[in-house]
């Protein structure tokens, strides 16, 4: 019995007798875009229809489009049995391993531009399809997307897992906004919003004409008072030193006189 063969036997033996009902589902075939989140949509459908695990390959099968079920076919033709585990497993590394870079790339390139709730969605939908990292590692990528002031706060307590980080980024974001109602700042959407700010008066070319000769006499006045405060303090300092001169003259024609005499 080749592998195909025996693939195909597991799978009807998985559907059981005729009398096994398959329930219908109302739900998207999946087109080779987005694996991550079709493959958790088909996992609540199963669980909101009760679908048993050996039942579940072949009902996802019916939900893959032509070039997504040829891949399917040539899966039977590699593997001798097919469980749910390894249907989706080879379903992420065929479809999502190739971009999983891409993926990476936005998530560490993600900035923090609503409020958190908002933030938070974002980053779930990179990191769902990011594989192969570490929690720690992506507990220090989620605190880098954060916004200045949320992200020292929550660094400083150092969270052991995205939830706890997660957490700690909300209740900080409620302190600061809770902080910026008793300030003449608004807190919008995550963000602060600068109070508003006088505008600029546009003047006319007349007015800016008239401004410039006003500029240049109040220069033209305030050179000119400099000029004459220099020229006081030279001739205070040259009467000063005519005074002295004279003074030390007078005080030797004096010396000599009493000597004459």
């Amino acid at each position: 019995m080749n592998k195909r063969n025996v693939n195909h036997d597991f799978l009807d033996s998985n559907v059981g007798s005729k009398t096994h009902h398959i329930p219908k589902i109302d739900m998207r075939k999946f087109n080779g875009k987005d694996p991550a989140t079709w493959i958790l949509q088909m996992e609540q459908l199963f669980d909101l229809n009760n679908v048993q695990n050996r039942q579940k390959v072949r009902i996802a099968t019916l939900y893959l489009e032509p070039n997504q079920f040829v891949w399917y076919q040539w899966l039977c033709s590699s593997k001798q049995i097919i469980t749910w585990a390894i249907f989706i497993e080879e379903l992420t590394v065929h479809y999502e391993d190739t971009k999983s870079n891409i993926f990476f790339r936005q998530l560490i390139s993600l900035k923090q531009k609503g409020s958190i709730m908002e933030h938070i969605e974002d980053f779930q939908k990179l990191n769902i399809r990011v594989k192969n990292i570490p929690e720690e590692h992506r507990i220090d990528v989620f605190i880098g997307t954060l916004k200045d002031n949320i992200q020292h706060d929550v660094r400083l307590w150092k969270p052991d897992s995205l939830e706890k980080a997660f957490k700690l980024a909300r209740k900080m974001e409620s302190k600061i906004m809770a902080t910026r109602k008793h300030t003449t700042h608004n807190y919008k959407d995550g963000s602060v919003v600068a109070p508003s700010l006088p505008q600029p008066i546009r003047l006319t070319p007349q007015q800016l004409e008239e401004k410039e000769q006003k500029g240049f006499v109040t220069v033209v006045i305030e050179n000119t008072l400099k000029v004459i405060s220099v020229l006081r303090r030279n001739y205070s300092t040259q009467i000063a030193k005519r005074k002295n001169k004279r003074s030390k003259k007078g005080q030797k024609k004096r010396i000599y006189s009493r000597n004459k005499a």
